[in-house]
């Protein structure tokens, strides 16, 4: 049952400035969700209104009903606390909005209103407070969540509303509103009607304890706007900015909100959102829908629960995190898509990085995903923190080299660059003088490439440039291999190698280098076919043992230390 009352404007009502006694705060639900308080009185109020319906008598006969809870708005006044939250009616009152208050006092006793405001005229939004100014009227109506057959509940109530002067603009107050700033309008009905920006009555000492609040709007119009910079004048765009404006859109605008927030108002999630709305305004789509593009790292069925999958959450994060590698997870979830998968790759390859672009609603987007074959799954854990860690680079770097349209991918996901050597590789772009810690992150990839392919033998057709620029100096100081190279030596379990694996790798490089060199080693795998590899390798036969049987530094390679950490069942396979 609902007592139902009108406020007018500016009759009589009770005004008082800034109690010393208040505190307004802003929370999420996930923050008071361990606050008992909090969830007891939430809890009762909801439960009540999903067995006796959200406005029960009312004639409308609405019943369904949306409390948002992104903000909520707790205020403290005495032993007194209430919580404002936005609220969502199916048949939303025209030009209105609603909030439900959920009010607890000294003795636990609970209190709801759900209270619909009526704009007149237009709200100006307060960026620095996230709040908007307001002129107009409001209705309360006491939310009976004890409903029972026989109950006949009083109908008055008294409301206190809160407002900030600050900046010049009357507003709600919010946590930002600081006390020299925050006044209160308190106004009652014993449901005859009355006015008020708060309401009627002066707040005699007959009146009910009042319902304390400060509105709570989210500003999802306002925040996407923001993000798509169509409040900036050179991307304005009327028809977009309308199509956000319109109320009739509201809950696909609180989806891109949302969504934009999510992916930290990334380049790729405005566009995608800006694509959306077109393509909605053209008919080619009813909804906003962010799963027509896939988002953020995922793992394919056959890779969950893997001993790789076991490898690269401690990669990621558990105890053998590393801040590289979750850097390079992290670009993906905030801008493209990264799958990771066990299964058949191309050529029968030991481990492949596929990439492929897609057009939605006129945007082309990446995606990629990382195939581990069989045999990596079942190879020893460094080896496998070597296989992730490289796949992972190369997703990286032509994450980067799409981005800036340096390349593209075939039919079977092969990256290839988009010029020729002729084209891209210009004298500027070979200018040995050239400090590339001066230049752009793309000029410098530019820069890289040409030089690896100057350098080859069929620049026009040169297979190994991407390993190749693993040992350019991408990030100023260390390449790709060295970044690799520390993260197997910070990250792996050494010291829980069985003791005639560490013994044979002391014997090859010495107690007090064997880890280091190791992680080395393992750091070149997969770039055999490299000139940096060659020149490398020749400066590793002093490790060789006088008296082996290995023919040369690259049998060595391979089968001294490299088959070792592979295919030895004494070295570690099983994740623990």
């Amino acid at each position: 049952m609902f007592g139902v009352f009108s406020c007018q404007k500016e009759d009589d009502v009770h005004i008082e400035s800034y109690n010393e006694d208040l505190s307004i705060k802003e929370y999420t639900f996930e923050e008071l969700n361990n606050n008992n308080e909090f969830n007891t009185s939430f809890s009762k109020v909801i439960d009540g209104l999903k067995k006796n319906g959200f406005v029960h008598g009312r004639s409308d006969g609405n019943n369904n009903f949306e409390i948002d809870s992104t903000v909520i708005k707790e205020i403290q006044k005495g032993n007194t606390t209430s919580y404002t939250f936005f609220a969502i009616l199916e048949n939303q009152e025209p030009n209105s909005f609603n909030n439900v208050v959920i009010q607890v006092d000294s003795i636990n006793s609970t209190k709801a209103l759900l209270i619909t405001y009526f704009p007149e005229a237009p709200m100006e939004y307060i960026e620095g407070h996230d709040s908007f100014s307001f002129q107009g009227t409001y209705t309360t109506e006491e939310i009976d969540f004890n409903l029972t057959s026989t109950q006949n509940r009083d109908m008055d109530n008294c409301t206190t509303v809160y407002y900030c002067t600050w900046g010049g603009t009357v507003h709600y107050a919010g946590e930002n509103c600081t006390a020299g700033y925050i006044y209160s309008i308190t106004s009652c009905s014993s449901g005859s009607g009355g006015g008020g920006s708060g309401g009627s009555g002066s707040g005699s000492p007959n009146d009910p304890d009042p319902v304390y609040t400060a509105p709570v709007i989210i500003p999802y119009k306002q925040h996407v706007i923001e993000c798509l910079q169509l409040n900036q004048v050179e991307n304005t765009n009327l028809t977009i900015s309308n199509w956000i404006y319109n109320s009739d859109n509201f809950f696909q605008v609180r989806k891109m909100s949302t969504f934009l927030s999510n992916k930290n108002c990334s380049e790729k999630a405005q566009a995608f959102v800006i694509a959306s709305i077109e393509a909605i305004i053209n008919g080619d789509i009813d909804e906003f829908n962010e799963d027509f593009y896939t988002w953020g790292v995922t793992k394919d069925d056959t890779f969950v629960d893997s001993e790789l999958d076991c490898i690269y959450e401690k990669l990621k994060g558990g105890n053998l995190g590393n801040n590289f590698f979750k850097d390079m997870l992290f670009e993906f979830d905030q801008l493209t898509p990264l799958k990771f998968s066990i299964g058949p790759t191309p050529n029968s390859d030991y481990a492949f990085t596929k990439g492929e672009t897609t057009t939605i609603f006129g945007q082309t987007h990446a995606s990629y995903e990382i195939i581990s074959s069989a045999n990596a799954e079942s190879a020893s854990n460094l080896d496998k923190m070597v296989t992730l860690s490289h796949e992972l680079m190369h997703a990286f770097m032509f994450k980067s080299l799409e981005d800036w349209g340096i390349i593209s991918f075939d039919n079977i996901g092969r990256p290839y660059l988009i010029e020729t050597y002729d084209d891209m590789c210009q004298d500027d772009n070979l200018d040995e003088e050239i400090n590339i810690n001066l230049l752009s992150m793309k000029d410098r990839w530019v820069f890289l490439i040409c030089e690896i392919l100057e350098n080859s033998d069929d620049p026009n057709n040169n297979q190994e440039w991407t390993h190749s620029l693993f040992n350019s100096p991408v990030f100023a100081i260390e390449t790709y291999r060295e970044k690799l190279e520390q993260l197997l030596l910070n990250n792996h379990d050494w010291d829980g190698m069985p003791t005639s694996t560490k013994s044979t790798m002391i014997l090859l490089f010495g107690d007090f280098n064997w880890k280091q060199k190791v992680a080395e080693y393992m750091s070149w795998s997969g770039l055999e076919d490299t000139p940096e590899f060659d020149t490398w390798l020749e400066t590793q036969g002093s490790f060789i043992p006088v008296g082996s049987t290995y023919t040369s530094n690259r049998d060595f390679f391979d089968n001294g230390v490299i088959g070792y950490w592979i295919q030895n069942y004494n070295v570690q396979v099983n994740c623990n």
